[in-house]
């Protein structure tokens, strides 16, 4: 229902600025996730699996997924009990609490 209230003219004006904002808010924790994540395969992660896994899934779980979110695919997954679920669960925390102040 909020999209049918949404003036399509205004929407088109505000593109390129939606856009940057978008992408600067996904890539940013992207990059944060992923630097973050070359310190912590090696302390926490299983190391049988391959680090371009882990690489993916702490930069995506950082930038996109809403805490909730996260920690239903933590639960369902059993990871949750894990140092890298607990890891993961805080920083999705920081991160969305983060979004209060900013």
């Amino acid at each position: 229902m909020v999209g049918l209230e949404l003036d399509p003219k205004v929407l088109k004006s505000q593109a390129h600025r939606a856009a940057a904002i978008s992408i600067a808010g996904i890539a940013l924790p992207f990059a944060v996730g992923v630097a973050v994540s070359y310190g912590l395969y090696n302390a926490y992660a299983d190391t049988s699996k391959p680090f371009s896994s882990f690489v993916v899934f702490m930069g995506t779980a950082i930038s996109i997924t809403a805490f909730p979110v996260l920690a239903r695919i933590l639960t369902e997954l059993k990871l949750l009990g894990t140092e890298v679920g607990l890891t993961t669960i805080a920083a999705g925390l920081g991160n969305d609490a983060g979004k209060l102040f900013f």
